[in-house]
């Protein structure tokens, strides 16, 4: 592998959380929140990434339902 695609590689596994976090918020930050928390709960790998993405699917729905609620009629 040349240096300019391994650096590239590095520095894309880098961002991309930081990149998640801008985007998607909230929702991204208590998914990395409840991922530990379900793999030391002694799930496996599977169904601990579909307690972190469900929690993180129920925290954006609840973020825009709040935002819907806000909106001017």
């Amino acid at each position: 592998m040349s240096d300019r695609i391994t650096a590239g590689l590095v520095t894309f596994a880098a961002i991309l959380p930081l990149c998640a976090v801008c985007v998607l918020g909230p929702a991204a930050v208590w998914s990395m929140l409840i991922w530990p928390i379900a793999w030391l709960g002694g799930f496996a790998l599977a169904p601990a990434m579909l307690v972190s993405a469900g929690g993180a699917a129920l925290v954006y729905l609840l973020l825009r339902w709040r935002r819907r609620r806000r909106e001017p009629q």
